[in-house]
């Protein structure tokens, strides 16, 4: 590993920076069927006869048979061996290879080509070298010995294989070869027995690129993933991952994908970990499944599950996997009808994040059903909606017990151009049955209340810089009222509230879920305004203010949440800029003027000239919560260099929360990917240092580092 390393920094050094690669492009593959019958067909300058009866030919001699094409300065037909033979130099041609010779023997009657002294192309891949002697057949396998194998397009190639023997089957577009020396930069760093390589694009078994690293949990990592290409619509990848601190760990990823499904299933499993005092197993199990039949019915499974609490934390990577609180396991069916829509779902948690109290981890529904029916422009000329639903909870800790919901609603929308008005009312009733209710609570519980509102708003518009621009003016107006009903004594299963936006405004309701209704009395009041590209309708900026105001303060609550006493909601503001081609920003904005303060800050902005060039930067910010400040960016220092960095930091905890830098050297035929990243880890604050290397010979193996790479990075690729 010390060697390698030094040998690919020393390379690299030598590499001129700016130094444009050019690079083969792979050619397409037309195999038609041999055919082993068909006549030989010649053309020459000049053709003799001997006494023997043999040909000779001479002067731009080619010859052709099927798909198999000879191409010489001279050749000889000996009629009695059945042969043909040119010594003056050769170019023969087949789907899937072309060799350039110094003797061939060519036998019609088997199909075959016998070349010495040769150099060969492999068009689809592309791939070049040389091979003291090929025999190739019309089926489209070929033999080589004595070989050398590369996708550098140079004469001196950065890395090669020497091959004592080399089979391709260009049809299935398969390569084996033994006796494997791997050279790079003419340094001989790996032998391999044994080693099979596609010859292009297309899936194949074998190993993919290898992956060095080291960090501060496990210690030195190797990652050889060997991919499994069994059918067209299903395939399986296998990644031993030696860890010197742990041990051995065996990932396993089967995919499917046929018309109508979908499925991914991950099995990760580490045998007697030796980074915990019992050495434990561990393990983690993830489920992913989709099926859509054209009768408008839809299946879902997402079923996880780990071995211990802390998996994440010990073997998880990137902040986001480490500070998992929970898992899920959901099996759930949809259906979506032209009047009728339906969801019947089972799902559960497992809570990683013991510290959680009890009373505030999630319920389980096992089950729950909900169906809509929606009639537009139904009896009265009205539109009809009718919501039910019936769920089972259960958690241990807390209440348990049954909910249904019966929710219809009557609306007159009334629209015009750059208009609408939609009064609408709706009776929510919902009623309990406590199976485990908790001291002194009913067992059967339940309110009604009805919900009214009038929607409305206006479209204004007007055209700008000779009608290329259009500018829109759409103000909002919505009054809501739903009374008061007790439900302190109501138990808390699934509902919750979100956070206020400018959506939020225009929502009677201020709460999720059946549990809780917001009782209310108020007036939303919000401007939105447009600028678009009239051609295309390409939206060049969105703002929108709105606040609304409550004419009685709020009764209802959750658990631990304070009354709001204030007559007025704080003032959103939201804006989206689109104004130039590379430059987009995002900016969310709160103030209560109650108060006289902020009640949250965000933006983000992108600039983005090419897909393998952007930076982003963004800030967050809520009271008592979070103030976060996060940087990335990915950009090509040259036609081959490029690198990436990202940096979170915790303004309010003074500490940064995850780093990454990353630098990519990458040629036509190699590439080198670096990266250095620290992370939080843990729920406790700690910390895990990683860096990893990986070397991709293109040709032999896959782009696993590169797509870590874009996934860091918001809106970045790697190739422009």
């Amino acid at each position: 590993m010390p060697r390698l390393l030094a040998l690919i920094i020393a390379s690299l050094a030598a590499v001129p920076l700016w130094a444009a690669p050019v690079c083969p492009v792979p050619e397409p593959m037309d195999l038609e069927p041999p055919d082993e019958s068909g006549p030989i067909e010649v053309s020459a300058d000049r053709a003799d006869v001997t006494a023997d009866g043999d040909s000779v030919f001479s002067g731009g001699v080619v010859l052709r048979r099927g798909n198999q094409r000879l191409e010489t300065e001279g050749a000889t037909w000996d009629r009695d061996a059945g042969r043909i033979v040119a010594i003056e130099g050769a170019r023969y041609a087949q789907p899937g290879i072309e060799i350039e010779s110094d003797r061939l023997e060519y036998l019609p009657a088997e199909g075959t080509a016998l070349l010495s002294g040769n150099r060969y192309r492999l068009p689809a891949q592309p791939a070049s070298g040389g091979a003291e002697t090929i025999r190739a057949r019309d089926n489209g396998r070929v033999r080589m010995e004595g070989v050398t194998y590369t996708t550098c397009p140079d004469e001196e190639p950065d890395w090669l294989l020497q091959i004592d023997t080399m089979r391709l089957d260009t049809r299935d577009e398969v390569g084996e070869a033994t006796g494997v020396k791997l050279r790079f930069f003419d340094t001989p760093i790996v032998y391999l027995p044994y080693l099979t390589f596609p010859l292009s694009d297309r899936r194949k078994s074998g190993f993919l690129t290898p992956e060095f690293g080291q960090s501060s949990r496990s210690g030195l990592e190797v990652r050889a993933p060997y991919y499994f290409n069994l059918a067209p619509d299903y395939d399986y990848l296998l990644t031993p991952v030696l860890m010197t601190d742990r041990g051995l760990k065996l990932e396993n990823e089967f995919r499917y994908l046929t018309p109508e499904s979908s499925s991914q299933v991950q099995l990760h499993y580490l045998h007697r970990d030796s980074g915990t005092k019992l050495y434990d197993s561990r393990s983690w199990f993830n489920l992913s499944h989709l099926t859509r039949l054209e009768n408008g019915w839809r299946f879902t499974a997402q079923v996880e599950d780990v071995s211990d609490t802390d998996y994440f934390q010990d073997l998880g990577e990137g902040p986001q996997t480490t500070s998992r609180t929970h898992v899920q396991r959901l099996l759930q069916a949809d259906y979506a009808g032209q009047t009728w829509r339906m969801t019947v779902r089972a799902q559960n948690f497992r809570i990683l994040d013991l510290e959680i109290p009890e009373e505030e981890r999630p319920y389980a529904r096992l089950p729950q059903a909900v169906a809509e029916g929606i009639w537009i422009d139904g009896p009265l000329g009205l539109d009809w909606r009718m919501l039910t639903e019936a769920a089972s909870f259960v958690r241990e800790v807390g209440p348990e017990g049954a909910r249904a919901v019966l929710e219809p609603e009557v609306s007159l929308p009334l629209e015009a151009p750059g208009f609408f008005l939609r009064p609408s009312a709706r009776m929510r009733m919902v009623q309990y049955l406590l199976t485990a209710p908790s001291p002194g609570q009913d067992d059967t519980l339940g309110y009604a209340a009805p919900i009214l509102s009038v929607d409305s708003g206006l479209r204004f518009e007007r055209s700008a810089r000779s009608g290329r621009i259009i500018q829109t003016l759409e103000p909002r107006l919505l009054y809501a009222y739903i009374p008061y009903r007790d439900q302190d004594e109501l138990p808390l299963f699934d509902s919750g509230r979100p956070d206020f936006n400018y959506v939020q405004l225009f929502r009677p309701n201020r709460y999720l879920g059946a549990d809780r209704l917001g009782d209310t009395n108020q007036l939303s009041f919000g401007i939105t305004t447009r600028l678009l590209e009239s051609a295309s309708g390409r939206e060049f900026l969105t703002a929108a203010i709105g606040k609304a105001w409550y004419f009685e303060d709020p009764r209802v609550t959750l658990p631990d949440e304070s009354l709001e006493t204030a007559g007025s909601s704080p003032i959103v503001l939201e804006l989206g800029l689109r104004l130039f081609n590379y430059w987009n920003a995002d900016v969310g904005y709160q103030w209560d003027n109650v108060t006289d303060s902020t009640q949250l800050a965000q933006f983000r902005l992108q600039y983005q000239p090419a897909s393998n060039r952007v930076v982003n930067l963004a800030y967050r910010y809520r009271p008592g919560l979070l103030e976060d400040l996060a940087f990335s960016m990915g950009w090509p220092l040259s036609e081959r260099w490029s690198f990436v960095t990202a940096l979170e930091y915790s303004l309010r905890d003074s500490t940064t929360v995850d780093s990454v830098l990353g630098v990519q050297y990458e040629s036509c035929c190699w590439a080198m990917r670096f990266s250095a990243s620290e992370q939080i880890s843990r729920r406790d604050g700690s910390k895990d240092t990683t860096i990893r290397l990986q070397l991709e010979l293109k040709g032999l193996g896959g782009q696993s580092a590169r797509r870590r790479y874009e996934s860091d990075i918001l809106g970045y690729s790697a190739f422009e």
